[in-house]
């Protein structure tokens, strides 16, 4: 699902998403970077917070970086 950065530090990031997740759930992001390949980093929850209506807080922390071809592996199959 997509979500929105709101926040960002060495530690982790806050996002907006229309979508809940779970304390201790694992999740990758995909941060792009100018003038490079965009950096995957592997997150764990750490809080979700409902704002309304679809819309929640989430607050990670960064686990790992992930290599790109680490993700197509996993998405094989996925369409």
């Amino acid at each position: 699902s997509r979500a929105r950065a709101r926040d960002i530090s060495m530690e982790g990031i806050g996002l907006l998403s229309g979508t809940p997740r779970a304390k201790a759930e694992s999740f990758v992001v995909e941060l792009p970077r100018e003038g490079a390949e965009p950096l995957f980093l592997a997150c764990m929850t750490m809080h979700c917070l409902e704002l309304g209506t679809s819309l929640y807080s989430i607050g990670a922390c960064f686990t790992a970086q992930v290599h790109p071809s680490a993700l197509k592996e996993a998405n094989k199959g996925i369409k």
